[in-house]
């Protein structure tokens, strides 16, 4: 339906594009609010500085897909396919990513404020610089993520899988006083 489209600027509310095929559509600066993307295929798509604020990409599929310098703020990613997407310079505060497999996943110096990764499997992900204040990480699988330079304000730490997890000097001290060290 779309697939191979480019939209510059375009503006959408409310809209729905359950299934709709975006295949290596170009998105560039496009605003999305409220938008329901439900099964859409973004195989191979380039979403540029777009604004998908409170949009559900529920069971979509990312395959390969570039998602750059976007606002993803509320975005619902329920059992969608993020195989082999990157997201680059991106804010995905309050996004839902529970239960995703995002193993090795590259989510470096993102904005991730307030986002749910309860019970995803973030083995080897790359969190390095994130900002997590306030995320939901209850459950998740933090098995060798680098966690160093993420801000963790208001996480519970006592619910995270961690196992050889890097952390910098002042994480490691924050997990330590959360199972109830006394660092002096």
């Amino acid at each position: 339906m779309f697939a191979d489209v480019i939209w510059q600027s375009r503006r959408f509310v409310k809209c729905r594009f359950v299934g709709a095929n975006f295949q290596e559509a170009e998105l560039a600066e496009c605003f999305f609010e409220d938008c329901d993307f439900s099964g859409a295929q973004f195989n191979a798509a380039t979403l540029t500085q777009c604004n998908f604020t409170n949009c559900r990409f529920v069971s979509a599929n990312f395959f390969v897909a570039r998602v750059l310098q976007c606002r993803l703020l509320g975005a619902d990613f329920t059992e969608a396919d993020l195989g082999g997407v990157t997201i680059t310079d991106c804010d995905l505060s309050f996004a839902n990513f529970r239960h995703q497999v995002l193993k090795k996943f590259d989510f470096h110096d993102q904005k991730l404020e307030g986002t749910d990764f309860h019970a995803a499997d973030l083995t080897k992900a790359n969190l390095s610089g994130a900002d997590l204040s306030g995320a939901n990480l209850t459950g998740a699988n933090l098995t060798h993520a680098d966690l160093r330079g993420a801000i963790l304000d208001r996480i519970d730490c006592r619910a995270i899988q961690l196992s050889e997890t890097k952390l910098d000097i002042s994480q490691a001290i924050y997990f330590a006083r959360c199972y109830g060290a006394t660092v002096s």
